[in-house]
Formats: structure tokens, C-alpha cells, sequence
């Protein structure tokens, strides 16, 4: 049983000793999160940089490269490189960026002429003051409007007298105006 739990140990041990040595540090250090496109596409290119590193190892020494050859490649070679790894994504990115700018550009030109051509073509000739003013309703709407504006300014700057005269004729009006309506005549004496 001691024994089994001694193996247990040192598989536990070499388990956790290749956890360490496997981890890849250079994802942290080009990636800041997982929304970082950026750092993404930096640490693509190292990766690409890396496999190409392996390509090139295997074809001029017809082996493949040992983990301290590897190691000591991306100790000297890649890590000093992650800034400019970190420049070409960004400069990929504003490409891309200006690409998809340039298209969204395009399209939203042929839409803006496609609508003023529509606009132009279905527009009424008309002046401004005939499409808004013309036929009989629109000026007696206007006319009614502009009367009853005239007379509520007027009423507003008027004496105390003149309003309590002014309220006492328009009752006055209102009811003979009604009654005429009616048919019947009725004269108001104050």
C-alpha cells in the first residue's frame, strides 16, 4: 500500500512538474483579454513564426528539433520579436478596419443616391408657400389662427375695464350668433 502511495507521489510530482514547463507565458504577455483582437492575431504570428522556425529545423538537419533547441529558439529569437509581432496585428487590424470602412462607405453612398434620386423624382414642383397654402381650408385654418393670436395678444395687454367690457361683448356675440344659427332673434342690451 506505501508503495502505491510513493507512486502516487511522483506521478503527481511529474504531472505538476510538466503542467509548469508547458505553460505558455507569451499568450500573456500579447494578449491583455479575450476581447483583445490584437494580441490575438500577435500571438498567431508568433506561432506562425514558430512553426516556421520547426519547418525550416527539420529540412537543414533532416531531424526534427529538441525541446532545448526549440526553447533556446524562442528564448533569443521569438521573445524579443513580441513587440513587433504586436505592430503587425495592429497594422493588420487597420487595414482590415479601413477595409470594412471603405465597403460600409459604398454601400451607404448607393443608398443616400438611390434615396435622393427617389426624393428628386417624386418631388412636388410646386412652390413652398402653394404646397402649404393652396386650397381653401389651409387659409381659413391660417387666417383663423392668425385672428385668434391677434386677439388673445391684444386681450392679454388690455386694461382690467377693457377685458371685463371685451368678455361681456363676446358673451354677448356668442349667444346672439347662436341663436341666429337657430333661427331665432334675440337682441342682448347691457
Amino acid at each position: 500500500m506505501q508503495g502505491l502511495q510513493k507512486l502516487k507521489k511522483q506521478w503527481k510530482r511529474l504531472i505538476s512538474r510538466k503542467v509548469k514547463t508547458s505553460y505558455n507565458k507569451v499568450y500573456e504577455q500579447l494578449v491583455d483579454n479575450d476581447n483583445d483582437l490584437v494580441g490575438q492575431i500577435a500571438y498567431c504570428i508568433y506561432k506562425q513564426s514558430k512553426q516556421n522556425f520547426i519547418k525550416q529545423y527539420k529540412e537543414l538537419h533532416n531531424k526534427d528539433v529538441s525541446q532545448t533547441d526549440l526553447d533556446s529558439h524562442v528564448h533569443c529569437s521569438e521573445l524579443p520579436n513580441l513587440p513587433l509581432y504586436k505592430d503587425k496585428a495592429k497594422r493588420i487590424m487597420d487595414t482590415l478596419s479601413l477595409q470594412i470602412l471603405t465597403e460600409k462607405e459604398a454601400d451607404m453612398t448607393k443608398v443616400f443616391e438611390k434615396n435622393l434620386i427617389s426624393l428628386l423624382k417624386n418631388h412636388d414642383k410646386r412652390s413652398w408657400i402653394r404646397r402649404h397654402f393652396s386650397g381653401g381650408f389651409s387659409g381659413l385654418v391660417g387666417n383663423t389662427l392668425t385672428a385668434v393670436l391677434l386677439a388673445g395678444t391684444l386681450f392679454y395687454f388690455s386694461s382690467d375695464d377693457t377685458k371685463a367690457q371685451v368678455n361681456s361683448s363676446a358673451k354677448a356675440n356668442i349667444v346672439s350668433g347662436v341663436a341666429k344659427l337657430v333661427g331665432v332673434e334675440i337682441e342682448i342690451k347691457p
